[in-house]
This record gives structure tokens, sequence and C-alpha cells, in this order.
């Protein structure tokens, strides 16, 4: 490929005779990925056509490849770059049972800039391959098609290919084009749910780090913008779409992770309606992210007009409808009315008890958002005596080691220590 600095100069080697044509040269060479013969045709058909880099860019975007084509082919070459493609990927093909080219279809629909190896070895795509091929297909299989693709240079493998080794496969952003645009539309489906399924199967339940995930992130985005449709059906959305969302908001900046389930929500009202329990999901997510990057008002607000429609959907004591009262009296503490937080969790703990009992985990947590939020509003003494009684039924339930019996232990202190009694929360910390 050529450099971004050796893309635009040939643009300008071509077509800087008549400087207007430049326009958006290196948005162009961007879009082509700086693939030499690509740049090449693309140069000759804005000379043949009378256009700008830019107007060539505007076609690029609604039209195949193919229509894009010059009349005459530029410098000696015999075939349109998409065509030069399509040999080798035949060759692969016929090498390999016609496991590379659903590899490469696979491919075609995740991140240009690294796909996990491991994902072809998943029993998801294995799967699908048996399906298409009508034979049996397994991890040796979808290893030497890997290799296969690697060698004619149709993507760019690690130096071991195989789901133990590791690493990242990266394909060109123009050939996946190509090759999405020859997809069948019959398959299209198929192929995202096996795509999806597989960053699904491949993706570790703990993530001791940022960077473990983040390639997932990246593949299930690419994957999403392509095959949106296809990752949604009446019962909701496909579960990475949320998982990435979380993932993203443990290991990434808040605000992106506010913007990621902005669209989220958008996408989910689109295709499920504004009443799908997945739509009322992707509001709670992208009011609780609000909050997180700073907007505890908005949150509050976004949370209060969600009860409201999670009350005539699911109604007063669904658990979910639960969980938002309690966000919505949590993030109204938070905006600064800390007497209307402890007001709504009392009013909340009063029907958690109803629907839950006394000893459930859930009625406890409000047990100590209420003591809080009364302590915050001005009862220090009110605050101390609920951590007291607090404390003493975490210890009957979840013993005195238990996490939460010794954040109440604190709180108690800290409350004690608020309503007068120095002595006596100095007493309580030691005692910890």
């Amino acid at each position: 490929m050529f450099t971004p600095a050796e893309a635009v100069n040939y643009l300008h080697s071509r077509l800087g005779d008549q400087p207007h044509r430049l326009d958006e040269a290196a948005e162009l060479a961007a879009d082509l990925g700086r693939h030499p013969l690509a740049l090449a045709q693309a140069a000759a058909y804005i000379v043949d056509q009378d256009l700008t880099c830019a107007g060539y860019r505007r076609r690029l975007t609604r039209r195949r490849l193919h229509m894009l084509r010059p009349q005459v082919l530029p410098d000696d070459q015999h075939t349109p770059v998409a065509d030069t493609w399509a040999l080798s990927i035949d060759l692969a093909d016929g090498a390999t049972g016609g496991v590379a080219g659903i590899l490469l279809r696979l491919a075609g629909l995740l991140d240009p800039n690294g796909i996990p190896t491991g994902l072809f070895a998943t029993a998801a795509v294995t799967g699908y391959c048996t399906t298409r091929t009508r034979q049996p297909v397994d991890g040796d299989d979808t290893h030497d098609a890997l290799h296969a693709l690697h060698r004619l240079s149709l993507i760019a493998a690690p130096p071991a290919v195989s789901s133990s080794a590791g690493g990242l496969i990266r394909v060109h952003a123009l050939l996946q084009r190509v090759v999405r645009e020859h997809t069948p539309a019959e398959e299209e489906h198929d192929l995202a749910v096996a795509a999806v399924d597989a960053i699904n199967e491949v993706w570790p339940t703990q993530e001791p780090d940022a960077g473990t995930a983040q390639p997932l992130r990246a593949n299930t985005t690419t994957l999403h913008q392509h095959t949106d449709r296809h990752l949604w059906t009446t019962t909701g959305g496909h579960p990475i779409l949320f998982r990435t969302g979380h993932s993203l908001g443990t290991t990434g900046p808040v605000a992106a992770t506010r913007d990621y389930f902005h669209q989220l929500r958008t996408t989910a009202l689109h295709h499920l309606g504004p009443d799908h329990l997945d739509t009322l999901t992707t509001r709670g997510n992208l009011a609780f992210w609000r909050g997180r990057a700073g907007d505890a008002a908005g949150a509050a607000a976004a949370f209060e007009q969600l009860l409201a429609d999670r009350v005539r959907v699911l109604g007063q004591d669904h658990p979910d409808t639960l969980i938002t009262r309690h966000s919505f009296a949590f993030w109204r503490g938070r905006a600064g009315d800390p007497a209307g937080a402890a007001a709504a969790f009392e009013q909340l703990l009063a029907d958690r008890v109803r629907v839950l009992g006394q000893d459930h985990p859930d009625t406890l947590i409000t047990r100590h958002s209420f003591a809080f939020w009364r302590g915050r509003a001005g009862d220090a003494a009110g605050a101390a005596a609920a951590f007291e009684q607090l404390l003493a039924d975490y210890l009957r339930v979840l013993g005195p080691d238990h996490p939460e019996t010794l954040k109440t232990r604190h709180n108690y202190a800290d409350w004690r220590g608020e309503a007068g009694d120095p002595v006596g929360a100095d007493g309580e910390e030691s005692a910890k």
C-alpha cells in the first residue's frame, strides 16, 4: 500500500494539471485504503467522467465498485482491481473446499484493522462453514483456509494462524467492500449471525484489563454498522450489543459509553418501537451513563421519564420498575435534592419489603440508600440509627466479613460521628 503522503502525491501526479480535481484528495486516498491499483483506476475514472475527487467519493458511497471502472484501464492494467482479487479468492476457495471464501465473507463484516484469530475456530464459524459446504469443517480446516488467504495476500495474518496463538488478522477495507458487494443477499442474515455468535463465544467472562476486549468491541461495532438489521429480531437486539456497551463502560471513557448507548437507543427504537423491553433497557443504560458523564440532573430527568413508561408497560411491582425507581432516587440526590432522594427511597423501601421481603438483597440495598440520603438531607442521627439497624441485619443475614457488612459498619461509624458521637464513631472504626 502507499503511505498517506505517497497516495496523495500519486493523485497530484495524475490530476495536478487541473488542480480543482484534487478537492478531497486525501479523503479519497483514505477511502480507497491507499491501494495503488484502486487509486490508479479512480484517477482514470475521474478524468474520463470530468469529476473531482470529491465527486468520485460521492459516487463511491452510492454505487458498487464495478460501476466505477474507467473505460480504459491505466498503466497497462488488464483487469479492474475487484476482478484481480476475485482470481485470488477463487484460487483459495478451490484449495480449501470453499472454506476460504466463507471466512473471507465473514472477515468482510468485521474490523479491517484487527480480527482475533480465535473467531475463526469457534463453533459458530465451523458450524456455519459445515452448513454452507455440506461437509464437516473443524478448526484445522479454518486454520488451513486462513493460511491460504494469507499466502495469496488476501489477508495479513500473524506468523502462526491458530486460535491458540492469538493475534489479529487484518484485511484491506476495499477488499472487504468487494466481498460484501458480492455476497448473495440470501446469505447475509446467517453470515451476520455466525459472526456475532463467534464474537460472543470468544468474549472472556472476566476482562482483566482495558485492552482485553477492545478488539472484540471494535469488531462488534463494525459488524453492527454493516449488518444492523440482522442483529435485531422481534425478541430484541443480540446480547453482544449490550455486552459491548457494558464492557466499554468498565474500561473506556464514560462519554464514549454514553454516546454508544445513545446510538443503541436510537437503533432499538427504530427496530423495536418505544415499548419493547430492550428499548427501555437502552434508555436506562443511557440515563446511567449520562449521569456518570457529569449530567446528574439530566440522568434524573431521564430516569423519571423512563419510570413512567416502565409503570405503564410493566406495572408498579415489576423488578425493572423497582430498579428504575432506585436509579431515579439516586440521581435525584446526586442532582442536588437529597431530601427528595430520601423520600423516594423511603417509599421504595416500603414496596421492596412488600414485594421481596425484609432480607432480600435488594431490600437491604434500598435500606442502605435510604439511610445514606437521610443523612445527606440533614438527619445525621436518623442515618446513624438506620445504619445501626441495618448492620444488625447484615450480620445476621451475611455474616461479619461480607463486603456489604463491612461497608455498612463504615457508614454507621461515619454517621455516628456526624451525629455528634466522635468517640463512638472512633470505637466502631477501631472494631473493624
